[in-house]
């Protein structure tokens, strides 16, 4: 798809998303729901190549959240120049450096690595601060039951100050994850103390074609860990999904594949996570 001529006024998430699709390998392509609310609030530097769209970085804060190229406009330098765009516009704010990979609003987090796109950072100061991985499950015939401490029950429920509450023991950022979520989480019980939570949901980042669900935010109270119930749990919520009609679950953004390859999970994506200074 050639880009639409078009002014900075006319553009919108749309074209961006558009942009996006056609710039990214074809298995991170995601769903209008995906990239929904991605700009608001963030800053936008846009590039155009004769009224076209052909190029933007999106930042929030330190965070650098999208640098797209179109594939027809790549090796023109236009990368080269939004990144410096991005890195004066965070510099001026105060920021000591350009972080990629970590923030609270991304599409995907970090750098594709299948295509090698992350030696463009590389080459240009960025040093690596790690990897995350997206997973995919197979959920036709699964039925996996890891070993589980027997006085711990599994209960749905909705999203509660006890849920809040066992969700910032674990990790505060989630808090805002766990209040905007639409459905029911999964929670480990050991009576009627939250031992373990996670959010199983017909919300689907990739594979727009596909009855897919995910399970994400996965955590186990410090006073609950090494017993077996993270994994239990997530073999749980896989379960229910199966149950509600997906054929396949997304796990997006672990740092610890092998523990989720117990279950059958299944890497589809690695990340690259970097930083620069400034």
């Amino acid at each position: 798809m050639s880009p639409t001529q078009m002014s900075p006024a006319e553009m919108s998430p749309d074209d961006l998303l558009a942009l996006y699709n056609r710039a990214v390998p074809a298995s991170y392509r995601v769903t209008e729901e995906a990239f929904d609310g991605l700009t608001d609030g963030a800053h936008l530097i846009p590039h155009f190549t004769q009224g076209c769209l052909t190029g933007y970085a999106l930042l929030r804060g330190a965070s650098l959240t999208l640098l797209v190229t179109d594939p027809a406009h790549q090796r023109q330098g236009i990368g080269t120049s939004l990144l410096k765009q991005a890195q004066a516009w965070a510099k001026s704010r105060g920021k000591r450096r350009l972080i990629l990979g970590v923030g609270s609003d991304y599409v995907i987090q970090g750098v594709p690595t299948e295509e090698n796109a992350h030696l463009f950072f590389e080459k240009r100061g960025f040093t690596c601060t790690g990897f995350t991985y997206d997973m995919t499950l197979c959920l036709t015939g699964f039925d996996r039951t890891p070993p589980c401490p027997e006085e711990i029950a599994f209960r749905t429920m909705p999203v509660n100050d006890a849920v809040l509450d066992a969700v910032a023991m674990v990790d505060r950022t989630w808090n805002g994850v766990y209040e905007s979520a639409d459905e029911d989480v999964l929670c480990a019980m050991h009576g009627e103390k939250i031992a373990g939570f996670c959010i199983p949901s017909a919300y689907r980042r990739f594979f727009p074609d596909r009855e897919t669900g995910s399970v994400s935010c996965i955590g186990v109270l410090p006073a609950y860990r090494r017993r077996g119930i993270g994994l239990a749990m997530t073999a749980h919520a896989a379960k229910l999904l199966r149950d509600d009609g997906c054929t396949r679950a997304e796990l997006l953004y672990t740092a610890i594949p092998q523990w989720y390859e117990k279950l059958g999970f299944a890497v589809m994506h690695r990340l690259w996570m970097g930083e620069c200074g400034m």
